[in-house]
């Protein structure tokens, strides 16, 4: 899944929040029938802490990967039920994933979209067929461009989902349990969440619900906190590192709270590290 320095101000990571994916904003992980856990990328040394479980502790994995304007996009990009590190760089255009959890060159680099564009960087299942792959969203157009293989080209679906202008982030998340993931946009102000099942075609959301207080900073997250099949919605405290999971698409409080990784303005990711 998917799932938004310590020289980074606030401001900056408000930035940064629309450029998620749950996973990273983050991504779905594609049907995954495993728990997702949480993690943070650090973008001032472009390394990943991911723990293997949703709770306080040392981060079980620690690695370094990507150009030094990567924007984190975890996935499962292969298929195997795990999800591992990868980056969008937009200075290049390109995103750039690994196939297992450690540094070194990537496994999967291609050119999608235009480069240093302000669009938004998602990995998602979008076809419900294999592997996660990449995907765009124009937050001046309010649309998503999404590519089902990882291989350099054009969109294999446009779909406008909200407002043109938007200052909303975007999302992806598997809502219903089946073989492919939705999307989604998160109003910071209201904190409201508006998901759509379908990602392949315009229309309105399934889901629209407020989830934390708008207005305070906080990022949101997706993942499947419960193994329950399918995912849900989550948000990130930048100020004190702490984690607000919930395990319904609903209003209400969270499921789960807990600091991890504390340090200054670290970016939110989730996915299932370890497969199990």
């Amino acid at each position: 899944m998917t799932s938004f320095s310590t020289h980074v101000s606030i401001s900056t990571l408000v930035f940064f929040a629309l450029f998620f994916s749950v996973g990273t904003a983050y991504a779905g992980a594609g049907g995954s029938t495993e728990a997702d856990t949480v993690g943070v990328f650090q973008p001032t040394t472009e390394t990943f802490f991911l723990s293997n479980s949703n709770a306080s502790g040392a981060a079980a994995i620690a690695v370094s990967f990507g150009p030094s304007d990567s924007i984190p996009t975890i996935g499962d990009f292969n298929a195997n039920g795990s999800d591992t590190i990868g980056v969008y760089s937009p200075s290049r255009g390109r995103f750039l994933f690994n196939n297992t959890n450690v540094s070194g060159a990537a496994a999967i680099d291609f050119r999608f979209g235009p480069i240093a564009s302000a669009f938004v960087p998602l990995v998602g299942n979008w076809n419900g067929l294999d592997e996660d792959t990449g995907g765009l969203y124009d937050p001046a157009s309010g649309t998503f461009y999404l590519r089902n293989s990882h291989t350099s080209g054009v969109a294999d679906d446009t779909t406008s989902f909200g407002p043109n202008s938007s200052t909303l982030t975007p999302l992806v998340g598997n809502w219903t349990g089946g073989a492919a993931d939705g999307i989604g946009l998160y109003d910071s102000v209201t904190g409201t969440f508006f998901l759509r099942n379908d990602a392949t075609t315009n229309g309105t959301a399934d889901f629209a619900f407020g989830f934390g207080g708008g207005g305070q900073g906080f990022i949101p997250v997706v993942g499947d906190w419960d193994n329950n099949g399918s995912d849900s919605i989550g948000l990130y405290n930048p100020t004190t590192s702490t984690f607000f999971l919930r395990n319904s698409l609903s209003s209400g409080a969270a499921d789960l709270a807990f600091s991890f990784a504390a340090a200054a303005s670290l970016i939110p990711v989730t996915g299932n590290y370890n497969g199990d």
